[in-house]
């Protein structure tokens, strides 16, 4: 994780690119973020790995449950009537 919010701290580069309809020309256009921008993409990244953590949390949790009552997850689904 550290490495991810290490990586942040630097701008990215935009990559705009422009199609002209009636000339069929396209041009590229590369600039750096604006701070708006980066702060869309920490807020978004920060939300993914919280949300990461929260998964292996709740997994972590339901194989402890398992583990606590000695059965597998299969047996667990058959159990509770799924398939």
């Amino acid at each position: 994780m550290l490495a991810q919010f290490m990586y942040m701290e630097h701008n990215m580069k935009i990559k705009v690119k422009i199609y002209n309809v009636e000339t069929a020309e396209e041009t590229m256009i590369e600039r750096e973020e604006t701070a708006q921008e980066k702060q869309e993409r920490i807020d978004c990244e920060n939300a993914l790995v919280l949300r990461q953590a929260e998964a292996d949390a709740k997994t972590a949790q339901r194989q402890a449950l398992l583990s606590r009552l000695g059965i597998t997850e299969e047996e667990a689904r058959i159990l509770l009537g799924g398939n």
